[in-house]
């Protein structure tokens, strides 16, 4: 299981929220320790899935063999798929935390909280969507400059049909 928030962000809005995460304390990881850095607009889009962590990655616990991986089910980490701005496409992303291991969750539990009271409070919900917009995506959006986008959008789809015994 997760909590999860999901988010649309033109580039300032993505700035203001990398701005509030770091703010917090919180430090941007890859996916793994030895992925080059994470924290430029190059990588955010070839790579948009990264970790939010309260440690740094010297403090965490690879696995692998090398031990290169790290999983929010061995550290406090929350997951995030960060969203990106690419004319005319707003993709969304998302922060979760994986409820899976409650030991490690409950570690981190309350930044996720805290990152999700200021998207909430910050941001307008687009029920069409179920997300938070950035007032910059909002203001695109709502002149037509901009089109959302589902990050799953181009992902093949399985249709599997359920029949009940009568």
């Amino acid at each position: 299981m997760a909590d999860s928030i999901q988010v649309l962000a033109a580039d300032s809005d993505y700035r203001a929220l990398r701005a509030f995460i770091g703010s917090s304390g919180l430090l941007l990881l890859p996916m793994r320790i030895d992925d080059p850095d994470i924290d430029n607009d190059h990588d955010r889009l070839n790579h948009p899935g990264c970790y939010i962590s309260q440690l740094p990655l010297e403090q965490l616990h690879p696995y692998g063999n090398p031990p290169v991986q790290i999983a929010d089910v061995i550290d406090p980490l929350i997951f995030f798929i960060r969203p990106y701005h690419v004319p005319p496409h707003l993709t969304a992303g998302s922060l979760i935390l994986n409820t899976d291991a409650p030991e490690v969750s409950q570690k981190i539990r309350a930044q996720f909280e805290r990152l999700r009271r200021w998207i909430r409070r910050n941001w307008k919900h687009r029920k069409e969507w179920s997300c938070y917009v950035g007032p910059e995506a909002d203001h695109l959006l709502n002149t037509g400059a901009a089109i959302y986008r589902s990050p799953l959008e181009g992902v093949p789809v399985n249709q599997v049909q359920v029949r009940t015994k009568k």
